[in-house]
């Protein structure tokens, strides 16, 4: 367990427990397993989330209606997250969590089809409310607005030739793969290498890139553990072509491997806390160091974050006239508009998927810089 997340478990651990006297949320987060850098950092933000609610204006001029947490590990496989569903789901209103499309799909039906809404943190698979039925939200942006803005970017800066190496194990990365792939060959790209991680040639095949005519650059859509896999034997081919890829690419990995192999890696994410850092997201950050002792360690702490804020709030407005249901809190969080939070401006008056900015990190002598931030297309 890396040390951050040894950290905030201590940190976390009286928190977790149900307390009775007020309506129920369940939490469902990867506190172990190979999401667990998502997992630990927005389970400490949906906690911090509840210590300030007492700050937040709005929750104050609503009747009290103390929402109690109840957290379960989803420790990373769809089956463990279906099995925490199913633990929490009879002595909860709500359900939030969940940073992992393959997860979500297994674990949020058993909140819906018992009528019960669920806030999904940091998955990001636009089809998940489809087929996880009624109720379900997504506090992040989608996979396709992440390959939207990874593209633009690209043209604009790297080249208009790309080679693909995908993790095609998980519906994230294959969908995201795919869905960049779409977005960069309308503006004009080329995919000249498509290589999956599951095929036995895979290694031979990015040793191969570093022969002949370089791509302009790499899209590596993996979770940690293909990232972790993948960044030493990109390096070793292509040792100073650029590595872009998606939001599960921001997590800690960069601390563990030679500085070599981390430079020039970019990845999109949903928040972003130094210089140029929205104000939401400024304070989020100040915060978070004050109540962990650390900075957020990526964009699924203010996620998690906006998500526990987000259903605080509607569980207090479904509260005004008696005892919430999931009914009204599902209502009440469909009426959520421009929500100004640590993530970006969230709304659900166009569904339950919101379109928000895109923000691209990189790493540079080990160090993360913003590199760009892109809004969604109109």
């Amino acid at each position: 367990m890396p040390r951050i997340h040894a950290l905030l478990a201590c940190l976390l651990l009286p928190l977790t427990a149900c307390v009775s006297g007020g309506p129920t949320a369940a939490l469902l987060m990867e506190r172990s397993g190979s999401n667990a850098d998502f997992g630990m950092a927005a389970s400490a933000g949906a906690q911090l989330a509840m210590q300030r609610a007492d700050l937040d204006a709005a929750i104050r001029a609503l009747p009290a209606a103390r929402l109690q947490l109840v957290e379960r590990d989803a420790a990373s496989t769809p089956a463990a997250a279906k099995a925490a569903a199913q633990q929490l789901e009879p002595i909860a209103l709500v359900g939030v969590g969940l940073n992992d499309s393959d997860e979500a799909m297994a674990a949020v039906p058993v909140f819906t089809q018992a009528g019960k809404p669920f806030m999904i943190v940091g998955a990001t698979d636009p089809v998940l409310p489809n087929r996880c039925g009624p109720g379900t939200f997504l506090a992040a942006f989608s996979d396709d607005l992440q390959a939207q803005a990874a593209a633009r970017h690209a043209v604009r800066t790297f080249g208009r030739r790309c080679a693909i190496v995908m993790d095609a194990r998980y519906d994230y990365t294959s969908g995201l793969a795919r869905a960049f792939a779409q977005s960069f060959e309308r503006l004009g790209g080329t995919i000249e290498t498509r290589i999956d991680l599951r095929s036995p040639r895979a290694m031979a095949s990015v040793a191969a890139l570093g022969s002949g005519t370089a791509p302009d650059f790499v899209f590596l859509s993996a979770e940690p553990d293909g990232l972790r896999l993948m960044l030493g034997p990109i390096r070793t081919a292509l040792p100073f072509t650029p590595i872009l890829g998606g939001d599960g690419l921001d997590c800690s990995i960069y601390d563990e491997v030679p500085q070599l192999q981390s430079e020039a890696v970019f990845f999109t994410t949903h928040a972003w806390f130094g210089k140029g850092a929205t104000p939401e997201a400024a304070a989020f950050a100040a915060a978070y160091l004050e109540a962990y002792g650390t900075p957020p360690p990526n964009g699924f702490a203010a996620l998690g974050y906006d998500a526990m804020s987000m259903v605080n709030t509607a569980v207090n407005r479904a509260s005004v006239i008696g005892p919430p249901a999931p009914a009204d809190i599902a209502r009440a969080i469909g009426e959520i508009r421009n929500y100004r939070g640590a993530s970006g401006v969230i709304s659900y008056a166009d569904g339950p998927v919101p379109r928000k900015d895109v923000w691209i990190v990189g790493i540079r002598r080990g160090e993360r810089f913003l590199a760009d931030r892109v809004a969604p297309s109109p």
